[in-house]
């Protein structure tokens, strides 16, 4: 999944995209179960980690992030200042677009 995975350099910041169009049909199914596990891989050493898997329509089915600060509060930042749901730790969490609030 990894040599599938598009990865841009921001400086302090990985965006990586993920196709689930580019696997199989049954693979598709769960690879956004682990696209928090390449921002993981990723992050670290002044730098986070963001990465998303879009469908075959090309919308977003689920994100994932991983900050380089331990003590962060990023999650609540993302649900402050854009009202999106990241489930998870501070530091480390997933959306679904599906999960907005307000």
């Amino acid at each position: 999944m990894f040599s599938t995975a598009v990865i841009e350099d921001y400086g302090s910041l990985y965006v990586v995209s993920i196709s689930e169009t580019d696997f199989t049909e049954v693979e598709a199914a769960y690879v956004s179960n682990f696209v928090g596990l390449i921002c993981s891989r990723l992050s670290g050493e002044g730098k986070s980690a963001l990465g998303y898997c879009t469908d075959a329509l090309g919308e977003v089915t689920r994100a994932s992030f991983r900050g380089n600060n331990p003590t962060g509060r990023y999650r609540e930042e993302l649900v402050r200042q854009l009202g999106l749901d990241g489930r998870g730790h501070s530091v480390a969490f997933w959306c679904g677009w599906f999960a907005t609030v307000g």
